[in-house]
């Protein structure tokens, strides 16, 4: 293949022939010439991610009978050579060579459709660009921007003094640990079910299945009552200092079982 005509068809790709020249492009199209402008089609589909042209389609009869069935026009002799490299060609011939590149560009899409060959080549229709593809995904070079949101994110609000209760509840419950006090001594049929700290305070919650019984442990000197006992119907809360420790034991049995748990209470490092 010439580099006149590899020079034509590039010049094709990009809109700058005319009427004549896209003539005798076409005339002289060769296998060789067919494949570079197939290279250059699908080329310039994955740049734009179009959907890709069928390499093997010849549509060069159609292009050439498009051609023939255009109006005739004849350029105005020019009395001195323009500096622009457009301004020679004649609107007719642009008209018909920006048609052409639509048609080989897109139009072969068109032709990808029916296998069935066209009896009357002067029939081919210029179509418009179809709808990308959208499974294909355009390519975006360089780093991606940041997208800021629309409304400024919303300053810090600052806890009160009753949240931070449940702030220290939140750090309570993330410090759960093994106990470190035992109960020395509680009814038969009682087991430990439940194991939790509560601020500064370690809960041991024992049940026989039908009752259940509560051992707190805490230092005394943040007892939020003194040593003492209540009653309410069925339920007995004890409450009494061991060591330097204030015990409760809240449960429904007799005081004195209560007692007794109270006392047994003993840290697990005796």
């Amino acid at each position: 293949m010439s580099d006149r005509i590899n020079e034509s068809l590039s010049a094709l790709m990009d809109d700058e022939v005319s009427e004549f020249e896209l003539r005798r492009t076409l005339e002289q199209l060769d296998s060789e010439a067919s494949s570079t402008w197939s290279r250059y089609q699908v080329s310039r589909a994955a740049l734009k991610a179009e959907a890709p042209i069928d390499p093997t389609l010849d549509i060069s009869a159609g292009v050439m009978a498009a051609l023939e069935s255009e109006p005739t026009y004849s350029e105005k002799p020019q009395s001195q050579k323009s500096t622009s490299r457009f301004n020679w060609r004649p609107f007719g011939s642009v008209a018909i060579a920006a048609s052409v590149t639509m048609m080989v560009i897109f139009g072969a899409q068109t032709f990808q459709g029916s296998s069935v060959p066209q009896e009357n080549p002067s029939n081919i229709v210029l179509t418009g660009p179809k709808p990308v593809n959208p499974e294909v995904m355009s390519v975006q070079y360089g780093q991606p921007s940041m997208v800021m949101p629309s409304a400024q994110e919303p300053d810090v609000i600052r806890l009160s003094s009753p949240m931070e209760h449940y702030v220290d509840r939140h750090r309570a419950l993330v410090k759960r640990q093994s106990p470190q006090w035992q109960v020395g001594w509680v009814p038969d049929g009682f087991r430990i079910v439940e194991h939790d700290h509560i601020y500064d305070a370690e809960v041991l919650l024992y049940s026989n299945g039908r009752t259940e019984v509560s051992v707190s442990v805490q230092p005394f000197a943040s007892k939020k009552a003194n040593p003492g006992a209540i009653q309410t119907g069925e339920t007995v809360a004890v409450g009494k200092q061991v060591g330097d420790q204030f015990v409760t034991v809240v449960g429904d049995v007799p005081l004195m079982i209560a007692d007794r748990i109270a006392s047994s209470v003993k840290t697990k490092l005796q």
